[in-house]
């Protein structure tokens, strides 16, 4: 409620950004097995080439965790729909994909594309992250529509199923 129309708009780009840092290594492993024959240097190649985009850019996702907490604190609602904790994991957990900014640097250790500061423990975090906001977002849409709502509204309008849908004298809806 009341929300600044910036940060859904950073949330949604984030999220944006984000399809295309999960679907980017798929079509680099995609272009990988193509052709079985190619010297293994080119192998190689490629194989760190998706690593290292697998895991590099994580901005996107800590921009769009932070939209979030920002969204979930900043619910002035004595009651929010979204609980606290929510904002907490998603100011938290995308701190811990901050080693793999240094992935391309050693080969070898913790922060190398294989090590736990930046595979184990962002990769476990990650995975983390989606199972608590989607657990989250769930329950809310299960208890607005047990409410008769229809979704969380971000701005200072409300839509309900209380409100009827009238047609002009053209036939469309007025209010959709």
């Amino acid at each position: 409620p009341n929300l600044h129309p910036i940060v859904p708009a950073i949330q949604l780009s984030s999220a944006a950004a984000g399809v295309w840092t999960l679907s980017g290594p798929g079509v680099i492993l995609a272009a990988l097995v193509f052709r079985l024959e190619r010297a293994p240097e080119i192998t190689q190649a490629f194989t760190d080439f998706f690593w290292i985009t697998t895991f590099a850019p994580w901005p996107t996702f800590m921009t769009q965790g932070f939209a979030w907490a920002y969204a979930v604190l900043s619910d002035p609602r004595p009651n929010p729909s979204i609980p606290k904790i929510f904002a907490l994991v998603n100011i938290i957990v995308p701190i811990a994909f901050t080693p793999a900014i240094a992935m391309h640097v050693p080969k070898t250790g913790p922060v190398a594309w294989n090590g736990a500061l930046s595979y184990w423990i962002p990769g476990a975090a990650f995975v983390l992250q989606l199972l608590i906001d989607s657990f989250c977002l769930a329950n809310v849409v299960r208890i607005e529509l047990a409410e008769g709502k229809y979704f969380t509204d971000i701005y200072t309008d409300t839509f309900s199923r209380e409100e009827k849908e009238t047609p002009d004298q053209n036939g469309l809806h007025a209010n959709a």
